[in-house]
């Protein structure tokens, strides 16, 4: 096996499977965003509390705080806490009235009805799956 074919492999593992992996979660997340959206329910929620991610059981100590939303739902009340943490305690204090968009057929899949929350994990994925592939790719056809 000659050195440039043992090159192009291992970029190939190193950049352009990773990279593909990556973009293809992104689009996994970006269908399910628009599949709870097209096909959900809308409510209004409220934040409740804000609470520290925990991490193994623990709260990790320096992270955001992420708000607790409760809504109403066919006579029940549910509640989510936003996996983003994307609300700051300053800018919306507990009692604040968000926007929920709730999966149908369970209430217990529920996100904040706003852009970053629904697509920011996509968006995140994508922004370093695709430099990453491109990268693997342009090293690979470079290697001649």
């Amino acid at each position: 096996m000659s050195t440039r074919l043992k090159l192009r492999m291992i970029l190939l593992l190193v950049f352009c499977l990773p990279g593909i992996a990556i973009v293809g979660y992104s689009v996994k997340l970006a269908a399910s965003s628009i599949e709870l959206t097209n096909s959900g329910s809308f409510e209004t929620g409220v934040i409740v509390k804000y609470e520290r991610p925990n991490y193994r059981g623990r709260a990790k100590i320096g992270s955001s705080l992420c708000p607790v939303i409760e809504f109403q739902h066919a006579n029940m009340t549910h509640t989510f806490t936003d996996e983003w943490c994307s609300k700051s305690p300053k800018d919306h204090p507990v009692g604040s009235h968000v926007p929920v968009v709730i999966a149908a057929g369970s209430p217990g899949t529920a996100r904040i009805n706003a852009f970053w929350e629904l697509h920011g994990a996509s968006l995140v994925s994508a922004l370093i799956g695709i430099p990453w592939l491109l990268i693997g790719i342009a090293l690979v056809v470079r290697v001649r």
